[in-house]
């Protein structure tokens, strides 16, 4: 039996036939102008007002849109004239036809069978951000599920399509695109080897693109470069992160604190806290953490590249720097149970004036400097004064007093406002303990029934020694103890709600 002349023999395959499927948001359309730009190819419109008529294959079981009399007037409805038209004589050696995966309802084999099929996928966050802009979107608008099918029925016949990820294919057009290229002729490969050498040492001395975002790497194989502002100046900003049964805790009032100072020092992290949150998830699940508690994460953000050593923001070169250091690290149980001891330290707090002690900066240096004096004291933290002689902070973490039953906090004019300590202020509060934020002096502590610290990793440990003197009777106190109960079941509460909580009110 004789051949159709649009319809070509079911083993017959017609390379320079390219079908790329896609979902929406995938580029595909870019793709498709890139491919029209070559001279043997055809994508041009009489070629797409063909591959049109799939969409309407699907309208014919869909009576929700309002367009859909008027397209099926309009179109060619039948699936096999749809797959001859494709597969039909045309005017250049090469056709790129561009399908939404959706739209593959009705076709038979002998598309299947007779041409060059591409797969092109995005990953999913990027396409539902994009799709909601425009209409909900659900898992039939977004094709995954038809691009599967389609891989799916390739592959039963023997024929698995390539597949393209979208991302990559942006990043690396010329290395993702050749396989999917029009083979290089026999008689013009002698030349593809003269060509080669020059090619290569030319490529050598070519400049090379910036690692791709997001891509985990061993600790011992990340790198930033020497001409990072965060190596250089200390410019940048940083968070400590708990991680709890998988979860951050407290990751909205953390990353507030991040972009606040960020925005404060007029730098753009060109990512949304959501999605900044994710990447964090993302390298978490990467290193097996993603049920896990005992996690500490450092979340560092630099202004970036710079394109020499300077420290003019001017001279930044692209998008901040992120790095997100996920550890198994724990508080030891010791010390939240018989305490740490603290010295008073020269080494005062600046005002804000001078530089916001709000910043979580990657410029530690006021705060190293009063650590090494603590470590030569033989103590666990440092007590660092205000300007005016004031008790203001330790040097990693938060201070609070308790007399006669209040609970004292020095003023948040040259201190960190730490997240658990504002936590912590709220618990007294909550619960009837009275609460002051004030100025007092080491006296004040010296004579105090108790004390203690609080910070991110740690929770709440008590203070039990400064400068030598032991705090009410030298051992963890009634209410510092009542408080870490409360804290613990308040971060608890506060996982409890999933990764997704984080931005539910």
């Amino acid at each position: 039996m004789e051949q159709s002349q649009n319809q070509p023999a079911a083993k017959q395959v017609d390379k320079y036939c390219i079908n790329c499927w896609s979902g929406p948001r995938c580029c595909s359309t870019s793709l498709m102008y890139a491919f029209a730009q070559r001279n043997d190819t055809q994508a041009s419109s009489n070629v797409l007002n063909r591959i049109k008529a799939l969409f309407s294959i699907v309208l014919k079981g869909c009576a929700s849109r309002p367009y859909r009399d008027l397209v099926l007037a309009a179109q060619e409805n039948s699936a096999h004239n749809v797959a001859a038209g494709i597969l039909g004589p045309r005017g250049k050696p090469v056709l790129y036809a561009k399908h939404i995966a959706k739209h593959k309802v009705g076709l038979n084999q002998s598309l299947w069978q007779g041409a060059q099929h591409v797969l092109l996928v995005r990953e999913p966050y990027g396409v539902v951000q994009s799709f909601s802009k425009v209409i909900q979107p659900s898992l039939l608008e977004l094709g995954y599920g038809s691009l599967l099918e389609i891989y799916s029925e390739l592959r039963v016949l023997g024929r698995p399509p390539v597949v393209i990820m979208s991302d990559e294919l942006v990043r690396h057009p010329e290395a993702v695109l050749r396989d999917v290229k029009e083979p290089l002729p026999d008689r013009l490969k002698p030349l593809l080897g003269e060509c080669w050498p020059a090619y290569e040492m030319l490529r050598r001395h070519a400049l090379r693109p910036l690692p791709a975002d997001s891509v985990p790497r061993h600790i011992n194989a990340a790198r930033v470069s020497v001409l990072d502002s965060g190596f250089m100046l200390g410019d940048g900003v940083w968070e400590g992160l708990r991680l709890v049964r998988g979860v951050v805790a407290f990751a909205r009032p953390h990353l507030a604190r991040l972009y606040e100072a960020a925005k404060a020092l007029d730098m753009d992290l060109a990512v949304t806290p959501q999605a900044l949150l994710l990447m964090v998830y993302a390298i978490v699940d990467a290193n097996g953490m993603g049920a896990s508690s005992g996690v500490h994460i450092r979340l560092m953000v630099s202004r970036g590249l710079k394109s020499t050593p300077y420290q003019n923001p001017k001279v930044t070169l692209g998008k901040p720097t992120i790095v997100i250091l996920p550890e198994w690290k724990e508080a030891a149980p010791g010390p939240r149970e018989r305490g740490i001891r603290l010295f008073t330290v020269h080494v005062r707090r600046g005002a804000p004036d001078v530089q916001d002690p709000g910043w979580n900066s990657l410029s530690k240096l006021n705060c190293i400097a009063a650590c090494i004096q603590a470590n030569k004291a033989g103590v666990d933290e440092a007590l660092m004064l205000d300007p005016h002689g004031f008790v203001a902070t330790c040097n990693s973490v938060n201070f609070f007093i308790v007399r006669e039953g209040e609970v004292w906090a020095p003023r948040g004019g040259y201190l960190m406002r730490g997240i658990t300590r504002t936590n912590v202020m709220a618990l007294c509060r909550e619960h009837g303990v009275t609460l002051r934020e004030c100025d007092f002096y080491l006296t004040q502590v010296y004579g105090a029934d108790e004390a203690f610290a609080t910070g991110t990793f740690a929770g709440i440990l008590p203070v039990v020694e400064v400068d030598g003197r032991a705090i009410g009777s030298g051992l963890r106190g009634q209410l510092t103890q009542q408080l870490q109960q409360l804290y613990t079941a308040l971060v608890e509460a506060d996982v409890a709600g999933g990764r997704e909580g984080a931005w539910q009110d």
